[in-house]
């Protein structure tokens, strides 16, 4: 087989696995493959068909992107994918723990991208009817992101999505963040520096 038809192999080897999503998304209610779960399940299939992954994380003129080659090991050919990518602003960690949260998630994505690893992880309340969320509740939720403890998947969503909240979504998110808040961060509604201060005090 070249490359391709491993790739092809590997990619249905997966879809026979058939997965359960064992992570938990308690903001949006949805469960999703965990970046263990994938890269276990990647492993797996590329063994199976005798063709290895190598990944880097890299920075162009354009920003941080993640390269997935595949290299197959009865040839020594390679396949070569590309994905943009940010790092992720994890509170209260360091700049390396931060650019190992950026390596462990776009691997994951990079991965669910080249092995067609579909995931049907959708807002469930996108088709409430309601009014718009006002400026007053988003800058309250960016605030509250901005000391929150949630992992970085859900800042992720929220950050996405929240522009295009409902006034009950907006609020059903602002009780969520309330209740995840980095410890010791007991403010009304917290300014940036309140809670620059405040990290900056228990991480020293």
């Amino acid at each position: 087989m070249n490359i391709y038809q491993k790739l092809q192999e590997a990619r249905i080897n997966i879809k026979n696995q058939e997965l359960k999503k064992k992570g938990w998304n308690d903001y949006s209610k949805y469960a999703y493959y965990t970046p263990v779960q994938i890269n276990e399940a990647v492993f797996i299939a590329c063994r199976e068909v005798k063709m290895l992954t190598k990944f880097d994380l890299l920075r162009n003129e354009f920003g941080l992107y993640g390269k997935l080659t595949l290299i197959c090991l009865d040839d020594g050919s390679e396949l070569s994918f590309e994905l943009a990518t940010n790092v992720p602003q994890i509170k209260a960690t360091n700049t390396t723990q931060q650019m190992g949260g950026a390596n462990t998630y776009t691997l994951r994505y990079i991965n669910m991208n080249v092995f067609d690893i579909s995931s049907d992880d959708l807002d469930p309340d996108n088709n409430v009817e309601d009014d718009n969320s006002s400026g007053k509740q988003l800058i309250y939720i960016q605030n509250l992101l901005d000391s929150s403890a949630i992992m970085p998947e859900d800042e992720e969503n929220i950050r996405s999505q929240m522009e295009r909240y409902t006034a009950e979504q907006a609020q059903r998110c602002i009780e969520y963040l309330k209740e995840n808040q980095i410890p010791g961060v007991e403010l009304p509604n917290p300014s940036k520096t309140d809670i620059k201060n405040h990290i900056k005090k228990i991480t020293e």
